[in-house]
Formats: structure tokens, C-alpha cells, sequence
């Protein structure tokens, strides 16, 4: 008989596996890469908050986060070069990175700019050796690490490596960008009539560098009718280039690169050192920075539109993670080739516009049709201005009617709701006094029978038994006394609140410490802080007052289970609250007494023991606070009370 079964098993596993039905492609794709994410690390060359290099991650970021062709993972990593022109520290810090993604190291690696692609190049690789990397605007020339210990000794950008040449060997590939000056300092020649000086002003970081030389090259070979000057932020302080500028004449025109200066003097915003830069020199800005165009700080320069390098670089991330490898796919190298000029700085400085580059765009340009019909707009907007104004002014008296005759409405609604709130009041009030008049009647009751009791036994037993009740009435009449004074300082407006730090765990060992033996049996009675201390600026006694009050609750109705206090934290628009709760596994609240359970004289059982004020206090010194209290409960399945008070 085994050897048939063996036999049986055998041939099945010899049978064609049986089709397996067609799964829709969007639910297949989402079940696959929920199981295998692509995780993409981008390392950026500078700080967050760097304009330029954030837009191109803003961009990868948000077109990544929404394809449907992978489920991406992306962490992002800043190398913050502009403040640490240091070699040495771009290739330290790319390793710190590295190394804390060594034992999940990403799918991919995108390297955003020159400084990240050189620290690249020169850390420790381990763990990495598999993973492709894509370079996102890296210049068409690479340093080597020997070239900048000793920039001097540089005379033209030709003798960097071709970037393209390191690629393979670094399992790379990319978007490489070619700076254009050569066509900046064209297009500073068409506009400022009698061009004769070029001051070329940047830091030491590797764009500088290589706008330097670049310049250089162009001056020395190719305009040798133009004279350079070379404004290094290394030698020269913040404060000493704005004096330095303020001297140049109409003949000289600047190109700024980017001027960061860790360690010279006051450390000015990128911003700020346009901003004076254009207002106490008379010599136009010129360069390749696309914000400082925009903006109106430089008159003109070359870049690439706007998004260029971060939709270019997510069509490469789309090839790599379907499985292309950067051996795969050739390096695209492009030139800044549009030419972007600001409107108001061309006028500001009486630039020529004539013989521009084709194509050349404006920002802030006033259109013709404004110039030429400009009477005619204003005579028909200021029609239009008239008309409006007639119109809101109309709709505004339509409105002030309508808001007068929901006002009346809203007054005899309120009356009549005041009137009908009066009679229910009248109507608790009177059920309050006659059940005040049973409460107080029955403790009393039973203090003086069972004194006198105990007045005529000599049983011990007995008389230990009637102390023990006459003190239970006697606590239990102080606690019905002391809820209505409450509630009389509550509608005379006179209950006091002293505020001052109090430690939230010293009052829950207080609270443990009173009710540790009070649960019923069979109930197991837990407080919990999760905090060795944590002080807020509240009314200790108040604070104890409102526990005290749920944890008796919570003792009357749980037979069985567990009751448990428990103090946790949790922020919300920025401010910290501590979160107090009262759990049990008691008897619960019916859901339609759950909205009225904080009103005054609301009871959960009418045969229970109380006056159905003690949540109303609670409720009044939560709010005295400005914290808040919440029911969650289910009737047969226990309550919870949520106490929330802002940590100040």
C-alpha cells in the first residue's frame, strides 16, 4: 500500500503545474513591489535648504513618489559643502553616509552636483561595489584629489578628467552638465555697451573653480580684447567685495558664481550678498545661477529650464530600477544653452537689448499688448473697478438683511431653548434635592443606628463590623458634602485653582498608594507612568481630584477583570500634552447616557451610590486646564476616560 501512495505522490509532482488565473497588472505590480521596494539613496552636494539642488530633489521626489511602475523607497543625505569647502571633509562625510547604509546598502545611488561626485570617487566602497550610481548635474569635468590641495597651480579647466572617462569604473552613468560661460560672457558683451573688464567673483568651491578657469581659458584665447579681474571669496572678506564693487564703472561687468565664506568674517545668505552686491554697484550681475536671474538680481545668464535635471534624472532612475545597467546607458552631456534675462534688471542698468540670442527669454517682462493699449486697459479697468465695487456693495447690503433676519430667527430660538433649558433645570433640581434628601439620609441613618449599636454589644467581632460601617457612612456622607460645595463654588463662579509645577507620576504613586486595596476581589488594580518624572504647571489637588473621582467610578462598577491608570505624553500642532486614562473591564455606559454622562446630575444607575456630579467636576477642572476628557465605552465591556492636559 506505501509503495502505491509513493507511486501516486511521484506522479503528480511529474504534472504540468496548472495555469495560474490572470491577476490584473496593477494588483499584481502593487503586491510586487510591496514585497521588494527599490530603495534610492540621494546624497546631495550641499545643505537642505539649498534652492537649486532641492528643486532637483523635490522634483525626483515627487514624480518617484507617484509612479506606478515601482514602489520607491528614497533617503536623502546632505554633504552641506557650502559650509565645509574642505576636500578632506566631503570625502569623511560621503563616508559616515556610507557607512550607516552598509548593511542595507540601496538599490541605487544618485549624486547630486560636483562635491558628492567627488567624494564619491574617493570613499570606501565596500558593500558597494554592485550598486549604480547616477550622477545629476555633475560638470563635465572631475578634479582630481591632488588638483585641489593645490588649486594655484591650476592654468586651464582642460587639464581635469573628462567625467566621462571615470564613469565605468565608478558603475556609473548620468546627466552631465557643461557650464556656459563662454555664452555668458557673449551675452555680457551684446548688452553692456564699451565692455572692457570681466570680474569674475567665486568661492573655492569646485563650481567656483571651475567658472574661474573656464573664464580664463576664454579670456586668454579666445577675448583677449577684454581684461579679467578675479574676485576669490578665499582673499577676499564679505564686507571688503561689497567696497570693492561699489568701484567698478559702467565698462565692467561681473559674473558671480557663488560666494560662501566659512571662516571670513560674517557669513551673509547667498541671498542677502546679491541683494547688496546689485544695490551698491553700477556694474550689471551676470552668471549662471537661475534664482539670482528670477529674482532680478543678475541681469542675465545660462542655464537650463526650470525641472530640466530632475525630469531628465527620473528617466534614468526609471531605467536603472527596471533592470538597466548603467553600462547600459550612455551619459547625456548638456550644455546650458537657454538664455534667461530679467526685465527689470536689464532696465535698471540701461542694458542693450538688441542682437540677443535667439530665444532668449525674460523674466517679469511687461507684455506689448499692455504697452501699446495701455489708455485703453486702464479706462476699461477702472470701468470694471466701478462695477465691482457697485456689486459688492449691493451684495454686502443683501447680506447684512439676511444676516439681521437669521439674528431674529436665532433670538426666538434661543429664548425658546433658554426657556425649555430653565424647566429641565427646574426639573434635575428638584430630583437633586429629593435625592440629596435620600443620600444624606441614609448614611446618617446608619451612623446613628449602629452606634447605638455598638454602644450595647460586647462582642468584639460585632464591634469592629459596626465601626467599619460607621466609618464607610461617614466617608460616604463627607464625599456627598464635599461634591455639592463643589458644585455650589462651580455656579457661584468662586472655585479656586492654584496653579504651580506638579510632578504627574508623584500623584499616580499617590493614587496607587490610596486605592491599592480598595478594588474589588477579583479585580486587578494597576497604575503605570511612563515617565521616571514629568511635571506640568497645574493644580496638583485638582488634578488628584479628578483621578480620584474616575478610579472610585471605575471601582463601583468593575466586579471583575481590571482596572488600570496609565500616564502617557503625545504632541499635537507642535504642544506637548500629557495623556491620562482610566481603563476598566466593568459594566460600561449604555450608549445614549454616553453624551450626557458629564451633565450635572446625570447618574449611570439610579440605585447606585453618588450624587451625578462628581464627572461634571471633573469635567469643569479638565477645562479649567485648557485640556480636554473623553468617554470610550461599551455596555458589558468596560470604560475608558481619556484625560488630556497641555504640558506648559
Amino acid at each position: 500500500m506505501k509503495h502505491k501512495i509513493l507511486i501516486f505522490l511521484l506522479f503528480l509532482c511529474l504534472l504540468p503545474e496548472a495555469p495560474v488565473p490572470a491577476q490584473p497588472a496593477g494588483e499584481f505590480r502593487e503586491e510586487k513591489f510591496l514585497k521588494k521596494p527599490f530603495n534610492v539613496l540621494i546624497i546631495s552636494s550641499y545643505s537642505s535648504g539649498y534652492t537649486w539642488s532641492d528643486e532637483i530633489i523635490d522634483y525626483i521626489g515627487s514624480n518617484l513618489m507617484l509612479s506606478e511602475k515601482h514602489n520607491y523607497e528614497i533617503s536623502l543625505e546632505y554633504l552641506a559643502s557650502e559650509y565645509q569647502q574642505d576636500p578632506q571633509y566631503w570625502r569623511f562625510r560621503l563616508n559616515v553616509i556610507m557607512n550607516s547604509y552598509r548593511k542595507q546598502p540601496p538599490d541605487l545611488i544618485v549624486l547630486v552636483s560636483d562635491e558628492a561626485w567627488f567624494a564619491f570617487r574617493h570613499a570606501r566602497k565596500k558593500h558597494y561595489e554592485n550598486v549604480p550610481v547616477l550622477l545629476v548635474a555633475v560638470k563635465s569635468a572631475s578634479p582630481a584629489e591632488e588638483q585641489l590641495e593645490n588649486p594655484d597651480s591650476l592654468s586651464s579647466y582642460t587639464q581635469f578628467a573628462k567625467t566621462t572617462d571615470l564613469l565605468r569604473e565608478n558603475n556609473a552613468t548620468g546627466i552631465i552638465r557643461e557650464l556656459n560661460i563662454g555664452g555668458v560672457i557673449s551675452l555680457m558683451n551684446i548688452m553692456v555697451d564699451d565692455l572692457r573688464e570681466v570680474a569674475l567673483i567665486t568661492d573655492s568651491r569646485l563650481q567656483g573653480l571651475f567658472t574661474s578657469l573656464m573664464a580664463k581659458d576664454i579670456l586668454e584665447n579666445e577675448r583677449r580684447d577684454l581684461k579679467g579681474k578675479f574676485i576669490r571669496a578665499s582673499e577676499v572678506p564679505t564686507d571688503s567685495l561689497f567696497k570693492i564693487v561699489s568701484r567698478f564703472g559702467d565698462t565692467t561687468a561681473m559674473i558671480l558664481s557663488s560666494w560662501f565664506t566659512p571662516g571670513y568674517g560674517f557669513n551673509y545668505s547667498m541671498n542677502y550678498v546679491y541683494s547688496r552686491i546689485s544695490k551698491v554697484s553700477s556694474s550689471p550681475m551676470f552668471g549662471v545661477v537661475a534664482k539670482a536671474v528670477e529674482n532680478g538680481y543678475f541681469a542675465g545668464g545660462y542655464f537650463m529650464p526650470e525641472n530640466f535635471w530632475g525630469s531628465e534624472a527620473v528617466k534614468y532612475i526609471e531605467k536603472i530600477s527596471a533592470g538597466v545597467l548603467p553600462a547600459s546607458l550612455p551619459a547625456m552631456v548638456y550644455t546650458d544653452s537657454q538664455c534667461h534675462l530679467n526685465w527689470a534688471a536689464v532696465k535698471r542698468y540701461n542694458l542693450n537689448t538688441e542682437n540677443l540670442p535667439d530665444g532668449a527669454k525674460f523674466f517679469d517682462k511687461p507684455t506689448e499688448v499692455f504697452r501699446k493699449y495701455r489708455i485703453q486697459i486702464i479706462v476699461i479697468g477702472s470701468i470694471l473697478i466701478i462695477m465691482i465695487i457697485a456689486a459688492l456693495l449691493l451684495t454686502r447690503s443683501y447680506l447684512l438683511i439676511k444676516a439681521a433676519r437669521k439674528r431674529l430667527l436665532d433670538s426666538e430660538n434661543n429664548l425658546y431653548q433658554a426657556l425649555k433649558k430653565a424647566q429641565e433645570s427646574d426639573k434635575l433640581k428638584s430630583a437633586f434635592l429629593a435625592n440629596m434628601s435620600h443620600e444624606i439620609r441614609t448614611p446618617l441613618n446608619s451612623i446613628l443606628g449602629f452606634t447605638e449599636l455598638l454602644s450595647e454589644t460586647t462582642e468584639e467581632s460585632e464591634r469592629e463590623q459596626y465601626q467599619r460601617i460607621i466609618a464607610s457612612s461617614s466617608d460616604m456622607l463627607l464625599r456627598l458634602i464635599d461634591d455639592i460645595l463643589d458644585l455650589s463654588k462651580i455656579e457661584a463662579g468662586t472655585y479656586e485653582f492654584v496653579f504651580e509645577p506638579a510632578d504627574v507620576c508623584e500623584i499616580l504613586n499617590e493614587l496607587r498608594q490610596v486605592f491599592a486595596d480598595k478594588a474589588q476581589k477579583g479585580v486587578e488594580f494597576t497604575v503605570e507612568c511612563r515617565f521616571d518624572e514629568l511635571v506640568i504647571y497645574a493644580d496638583r489637588k485638582r488634578i488628584f481630584q479628578v483621578l480620584t473621582n474616575l478610579v472610585s467610578n471605575a471601582i463601583k462598577f468593575t466586579k471583575h477583570g481590571f482596572i488600570k491608570v496609565v500616564c502617557d505624553s503625545e504632541e499635537f500642532d507642535g504642544e506637548r500634552f500629557v495623556v491620562l486614562s482610566v481603563e476598566d473591564s466593568g459594566l460600561g455606559i449604555p450608549e445614549e447616557k454616553i453624551p450626557t454622562i458629564f451633565q450635572r446630575f446625570v447618574k449611570l444607575n439610579d440605585l447606585s451610590d453618588g450624587t451625578g456630579l462628581g464627572l461634571t467636576i471633573c469635567s469643569t477642572i479638565v477645562k479649567k486646564h485648557n485640556g480636554t476628557i473623553q468617554v470610550k465605552s461599551k455596555q458589558g465591556s468596560g470604560t475608558k476616560f481619556i484625560v488630556r492636559i497641555p504640558v506648559k
